[in-house]
């Protein structure tokens, strides 16, 4: 079964946030791959009331403008639609040892982002106990925002209130374009020649996949002291993975531009 829907009510429509348009563009690249899907199995092995969790993800669904996000992926200018939606938690009975081959499943299927950014599911064990299947997309959450929402769920299910600033406000604050820094990265990208064509060099991805393959690369040791300082510092990211990756993309377009010309 599923809890309860109303009719939806359109509160406002916003533009992506900054962050949020290459997430959408990713997406829209593959339409059909979950690449986006951000998914996670939470076993509850405490005596948990169901409906009551429905519930709690609910009140933080109501709270929070970017989980109310709807998101048109169709032709044009993506725009975000924020509505007033009820919990889209659905409740099912699943033995506890099938239950990570059902979420493998679902997490299968990329989240529709046209009618809600996330998918969640409790699940019923016939031990008496139950597991939280979440996914929520990319683009409306990071690996620390999922963590804010399960905390906001674990305090929703214990009775406390639940108060969010608005995301979509806060993004249009975060971005300055009067600054300095914003006009000459504005001015650099309009004055820019247009860049030549290149051949067909890679055949298009029919079916991305998340699987990905870890090459070592042996770096000299000045090269790499001085690549670590700077991950470290300017570069610094919240895994040194994501600053390597930061670090050694454009390395690799210098290194195409050279020989490709």
């Amino acid at each position: 079964m599923t809890t309860a829907e109303s009719p939806i009510q359109i509160v406002r429509t916003v533009d992506l946030a900054p962050m949020q348009r290459g997430l959408v563009a990713s997406q829209r690249r593959h339409p059909t791959a979950p690449l986006q899907n951000m998914a996670l199995l939470s076993h509850l092995d405490a005596d948990v009331d169901v409906d009551r969790l429905a519930a709690a993800f609910g009140a933080v669904v109501a709270a929070t403008d970017v989980l109310r996000s709807r998101i048109d992926l169709g032709d044009g200018s993506a725009r975000v639609t924020v509505g007033r939606e009820p919990a889209r938690t659905e409740i099912v009975d699943v033995t506890r040892g099938d239950a990570t081959a059902w979420a493998q499943q679902r997490a299968s299927v990329p989240i529709d982002l046209r009618s809600r950014p996330h998918d969640s599911v409790a699940l019923r064990h016939e031990d008496g106990t139950a597991s939280w299947y979440l996914a929520l997309h990319h683009a409306v959450t990071d690996a620390t925002s999922s963590a804010m929402v399960f905390d906001l769920t674990a305090a929703a299910y214990q009775g406390h209130p639940i108060d969010v600033p608005s995301y979509y406000e806060w993004a249009a604050e975060a971005v300055d374009l009067t600054s300095a820094r914003a006009a000459k990265a504005v001015a650099h990208w309009r004055d820019r020649p247009p860049a030549p064509q290149l051949a067909q060099l890679n055949r298009p991805v029919r079916s991305a996949t998340t699987e990905s393959t870890r090459v070592h690369i042996p770096i000299d040791d000045d090269d790499l002291v001085a690549a670590q300082a700077r991950i470290t510092a300017d570069l610094a990211m919240l895994s040194d993975d994501l600053a390597w990756t930061v670090l050694m993309m454009p390395v690799a377009a210098v290194h195409v531009h050279r020989v490709s010309g």
